[in-house]
């Protein structure tokens, strides 16, 4: 996967429960949006199915 370095400005509270769960997982907050933004997706395909 190719990153991209942005500048984004999101809530303190969010920064520290990022970094706290991405520390705790051993993993970086990448991975931690990554998965989520899948399981979206996945539901996302799963409502579009219900549909067809």
């Amino acid at each position: 996967m190719v990153k991209q370095r942005i500048d984004l400005t999101i809530d303190a509270d969010l920064v520290e429960w990022l970094k706290k769960h991405a520390k705790e997982n051993r993993t970086n907050a990448s991975s931690l949006v990554n998965q989520y933004l899948a399981k979206m997706k996945a539901q996302e395909e799963k409502d579009n199915a219900k549909k067809a």
